[in-house]
């Protein structure tokens, strides 16, 4: 285990997109806005519980308009079984709760990493198996559950293998095309499906519509432009698909809580590093002193 760690994040403070070669599991206590996983958009709410897997990049926005301080506790650590490890790599990037069992284990961890007492060490690597064996038997009941369900209806599984197909080319061209004129009809005629249906299986997988989605890709793409380069925001609204500068920073607002002049001022006046915050920052860490690999179960 490396270490387990609280952060506060404040209304409108950051984490950057990054990614790093160890796992990490993120539990939300409090707070909203939104965590970026791959590009996987997920609401940030109390109660869940995100999972990053190696060089997965990610990045956490919270929600100025709310007002409402995202509290976090995080566990990062290294896994050196390779069994284990392809186990980890069907995890879901949000895994849904059922019951309480696994915050009060991850709240354990961080109380052995206060106290420090004999063994906290082995006590919390024990605490972090149970985690993800429980996460595992979830994922296996939620698998096995989709098996049952499905057993003998074919073409159920065929259309949800489809709708999968449907969010992939959709990512995927929007990837490659935003900075274009872009439309649902556009859209749908160039990967192939019908627009109700990719209205469809959106809502369902990213609960929001395609061109909801293909803004905030796009806000996302001018805040790096804004972040990294020196260009002109009239100019950065162009790159991103925009036909005008004023449709921009009303879209920019809507999905930041400022608009994009206000943005770059901000972060001119930030630290540019992977975390964004001001003087007045919460950071709660607790080091887990121990060799980088969480072992379990390796054959002799």
């Amino acid at each position: 285990m490396l270490w387990t760690v609280r952060y506060d994040y404040e209304p409108g403070w950051k984490l950057k997109k990054h990614s790093h070669d160890y796992h990490q599991m993120l539990y939300i206590l409090s707070g909203s806005g939104e965590y970026i996983i791959e590009n996987r958009i997920f609401p940030i709410s109390k109660g869940k519980l995100f999972y990053i897997k190696p060089n997965q990049a990610h990045s956490l926005v919270t929600d100025p308009a709310r007002g409402d301080t995202v509290k976090t506790l995080d566990i990062k650590y290294y896994v050196n079984d390779k069994e284990l490890e392809n186990k980890i790599k069907e995890f879901e990037s949000e895994i849904v709760l059922e019951d309480n069992h696994i915050p009060e284990l991850l709240k354990k961890i961080r109380r052995e990493g206060l106290e420090k007492e004999s063994y906290y060490n082995e006590i919390s690597v024990i605490y972090l198996l149970e985690i993800i064996f429980q996460i595992c038997r979830i994922h296996e009941n939620i698998k096995n559950n989709i098996e049952n369900k499905n057993a003998g209806k074919k073409t159920d599984i065929i259309e949800h293998e489809e709708g999968c197909n449907i969010c992939d080319a959709f990512m995927e061209y929007i990837k490659e095309h935003y900075m274009e004129d872009l439309t649902l009809k556009k859209i749908a005629r160039e990967t192939g499906y019908n627009q109700s249906y990719i209205c469809q299986q959106l809502k369902e997988v990213y609960n929001c519509t395609p061109m909801t989605l293909l803004y905030k890709f796009r806000i996302n793409k001018a805040k790096e432009l804004i972040v990294n380069t020196d260009y002109g925001l009239k100019e950065i609204s162009e790159l991103v698909g925009f036909k005008t500068i004023h449709h921009f920073t009303r879209k920019f607002k809507e999905y930041q809580g400022l608009n994009p002049g206000e943005f770059r001022d901000r972060e001119r006046h930030g630290i540019r590093k992977d975390v964004y915050f001001n003087d007045n920052f919460v950071n709660r860490d607790i080091t887990i002193k121990s060799t980088p690999d969480l072992n379990h179960g390796q054959k002799k």
